[in-house]
């Protein structure tokens, strides 16, 4: 919180807090709809191994604002690991995953285009 912020600045900084608007509201995905039904089932043809669904925050602000818009659901499909350090200075993306990935979204958008 911006107290213990404030509580914890040291003398020789000076801290400033400007509040902002979140940049997106928060959007659940519902695993039983039959779009992230085929997302799954494309998922675990490509990797080989059953897709699971975890609740994991991100920040993909439109991804809400489109659902909300076109009333349908929203995709978004993993193809990372946690171990891949997103965002980090030694981020990676391994090329197996890379293929494996592309193999998963040819299968969703044959199977969504059925």
């Amino acid at each position: 919180t911006i107290d213990y912020l404030r509580a914890n600045c040291p003398d020789t900084v000076r801290l400033e807090v400007i509040r902002t608007e979140a940049p997106g509201r928060p959007l659940y995905f519902d695993p039983n709809q039959p779009p992230l039904r085929l997302a799954a089932a494309a998922l675990t043809k490509g990797f080989g191994r059953e897709c699971v669904f975890i609740r994991e925050g991100g920040s993909i602000p439109v991804a809400e604002t489109l659902s909300t818009h076109l009333q349908a659901p929203v995709l978004l499909m993993g193809l990372g690991l946690t171990t891949d350090g997103a965002h980090s200075p030694n981020e990676c993306f391994k090329l197996d995953h890379l293929i494996k990935g592309a193999k998963s979204i040819a299968t969703l958008m044959d199977s969504l285009a059925r």
